[in-house]
């Protein structure tokens, strides 16, 4: 049986994660008051919350651990140490046998060496810094005394096949979940800690400016190679990463993984058990599936997007576009694509896109100017936006006038449009329902055309943009462009209306936007188009050339642009509005009724053992539901945290227990972050924020 191995920091968190699933526990020990040198090198994560930081600690979760048959092994996987602390490590080493725990995980051939001579090959697991990725390194690792071998992050599943034929006595562990880097970790020279003003920390590699560089995922999964990797009889364990990350997070990745487990023996195919992971992924976690794989060929990562609409107040696109290029923030997006895709009223103006554009240059990452479908006048406020654009720039056009004039600028990068693939997009489709032929017709768009495809190339454009509707895409022909994937929402129609009204006569700030159905499916009115969301990605993404995950983030007007309403047979219909009712269209709307927030005797005792200050809060209504937010102090940082039912479409978003959390924070760590959520959620996660 595969055993899930699990991290851990607290001895109360034994008990939920075994009850999820776990089989083993990997942990590390940072003693307090060891200095920066000792933390550093007792294991590659030496920041406080990722750790235990007391032997009599440790001891206690090793003794629980132990009770429900669970081992536990300490890291100490760092890759070398200095001469002087070599005696530290072999104490540290007895120690961790002294404390009754299983074995260590070790990181460098010095510290193998000195662990044999305290453990048994059961109790030696080599790390991944080893970089064991062939037969005759782990055969060498095994003559040394390691029992076990934790398999490289890009190793296939037919390569680790190859090595556990090759070492049968030999226990292999390959990573399933979570923060997947595409450097070879055994001989990358980033430290990985954050440094202050000096760009370190995992991911630094993703701030060289010309983001050339492949990247940290911190939301990696595998749970799709179980379907291979399972049936590997030397492969005795997945591992789950994150001893930084919150345990409710942490009980959901386990669960999920448990779960896939379980169902392979009932999977009567590859495509029946990947289908049935993205459905357990969801349920479990509350994230998505977008492609982003352990254990998938395909080259380098997915380069990670973020659509950030332009009609919007421009210190909320602003505050937008800061947070998603935060460069603390290991998940930050790669590049920015700003505009409007349906509507010409809502471009830019020259100051906002100014300001964009600078953000990014600023920040390292590319950019991207989305533009619509166009009258003349569009088209001369695109020709106005055009030359603020440094060259090297993406426009995104879906209009063959702004194609035009893209024709006499090569050095802008010329991308098709979605809205120009002519696709049908209907929400109310059924696939099921219609034969091979039909699906085949439904599944194509324009650029399914081998001849089309060449004219495009002909032409210079370098991409093209898709999204998923419900009945997805057939795969591309062969030599087609790369795709670039927008998600959540699909566009099902554009109109020259916005709100009752002709969009030429706009008066609104913001886009009107509202949530309804179409006979049972959900759709969003958002200004002149209308979105269906399909949070799932199209199941073949190498079929389609996808290379990018365009996420849109924080649309104005919109509370909750994930969840979806209620689907009924027969929705209501919308009444014509009066003329007075009709001009309230276009006046905002009311803020929501905000109540101060304090917390309650329980939350206050958590925040005080974590370390936690208070600063302020505020509870109010949103869309129905309760949003709480939180601002607290903590190790020096300030971090804001949002939290609600649903995922409010912010950037920076967390499911943490069922609760969707987004935050913002001036200078924290993502392991200050997570201190506050643990802080502001119990075990679990919460189940009514209305009792906070």
């Amino acid at each position: 049986m595969i055993a899930i191995d699990t991290p851990l920091r607290s001895a109360d968190d034994v008990a939920p994660l075994a009850d999820a699933g776990a089989g083993s526990f990997y942990c590390g020990l940072v003693r307090a008051g060891a200095d920066g040198v000792e933390a550093a090198i007792s294991n590659r994560r030496p920041d406080d919350p990722a750790n235990f930081t007391s032997p009599e600690a440790l001891a206690d979760a090793v003794a629980r651990a132990h009770a429900r048959g669970c081992p536990v092994f300490v890291t100490l996987n760092e890759r070398f140490h200095p001469a002087a602390r070599e005696p530290w490590i072999a104490e540290q080493v007895r120690l961790v046998r002294d404390l009754g725990a299983d074995g260590v995980i070790v990181g460098s051939v010095a510290t193998l060496r000195m662990a044999a001579r305290v453990f048994p090959p059961a109790g030696i697991h080599a790390s991944v810094c080893l970089e064991a990725g062939n037969s005759g390194s782990v055969r060498f690792l095994a003559s040394l005394g390691a029992g076990g071998v934790i398999a490289p992050r890009h190793l296939l599943p037919d390569e680790v096949a190859r090595i556990a034929a090759a070492n049968p006595d030999v226990r292999l562990e390959a990573f399933v979940m979570n923060s997947r880097c595409a450097h070879h970790e055994g001989y990358c020279g980033y430290l990985h800690q954050s440094l202050d003003g000096a760009g370190g920390g995992p991911g630094a590699c993703r701030r060289i400016a010309d983001g050339c560089s492949p990247r940290l995922i911190r939301d990696a999964c595998g749970v799709c190679a179980l379907f291979d990797l399972a049936r590997i009889p030397g492969l005795r364990a997945v591992k789950v990463v994150g001893r930084d990350l919150p345990v409710a997070r942490i009980l959901a990745d386990v669960a999920l993984v448990r779960a896939a487990l379980d169902a392979l023996a009932a999977a009567p195919d590859r495509d029946a058990f990947e289908a049935g992971c993205r459905d357990r992924r969801r349920a479990a976690t509350g994230r998505d599936c977008l492609g982003e794989c352990y254990h998938a060929p395909g080259g380098e990562p997915m380069e990670r997007a973020v659509f950030v609409y332009s009609r919007a107040d421009p210190e909320r696109v602003m505050e937008t576009v800061g947070a998603a290029i935060d460069p603390d923030d290991p998940d930050r997006a790669d590049r920015v694509c700003f505009g409007a895709e349906a509507c010409e009223h809502a471009l830019p103006g020259p100051a906002l896109l100014d300001r964009v554009v600078a953000a990014c240059r600023d920040g390292g990452v590319a950019f991207t100017l989305v533009t619509p479908p166009c009258t003349d006048r569009g088209v001369e406020r695109v020709a106005r936006l055009l030359p603020r654009l440094p060259p090297g720039s993406e426009v995104v056009f879906n209009d063959w006038g702004v194609f035009e004039l893209l024709r006499a600028r090569e050095d802008l990068v010329r991308v098709h449009g979605r809205i120009l693939t002519r696709a049908v997009r209907d929400p109310r489709l059924d696939p099921a329902a219609f034969g091979d032929k039909s699906r085949e017709f439904l599944g194509s768009t324009s650029l399914h055309s081998p001849g089309y495809q060449a004219f495009l190339r002909e032409n210079g454009v370098a991409r093209a943009e898709l999204d998923d509707p419900v009945q997805g895409y057939e795969p591309l022909p062969r030599g087609s462009l790369p795709v670039a994937l927008s998600v959540p929402w699909v566009p099902v129609a554009v109109s020259r209306y916005c709100g009752g009204h002709l969009a030429d006569a706009c008066r609104h700030d913001a886009c009107p936007a509202r949530v309804s159905t179409v006979q049972g499916a959900p759709v969003l009115v958002l200004g002149t188009a209308t979105y269906h969301p399909n949070r799932a990605a199209p199941r073949d993404l190498s079929g389609l050339g996808v290379d990018r995950i365009v996420r849109w983030i924080d649309l104005p007007g919109v509370d909750d642009p994930i969840a979806a309403p209620a689907a009924s047979s027969a929705p209501e219909p919308r009444p014509e509005p009066e003329p007075a009712a009709e001009a309230a269209l276009a006046a905002p709307s009311e803020p929501p009724p905000v109540a101060p927030f304090e917390p309650g005797p329980a939350l206050a005792a958590r925040m005080d053992a974590a370390g936690v200050r208070f600063l302020r809060g505020r509870k109010e209504r949103v869309a129905g539901r309760v949003v709480v937010t939180v601002e607290a102090e903590c190790l020096g940082r300030t971090v804001e945290v949002e939290l609600s039912p649903v995922p409010l479409g912010r950037p920076h978003f967390r499911a943490v227990g069922g609760v969707a959390a987004a935050y913002r924070s001036a200078g924290a760590d993502l392991a200050v972050v997570n201190r506050v959520l643990e802080a502001l959620l119990p075990p679990g996660g919460a189940a009514d924020l209305g009792d906070m």
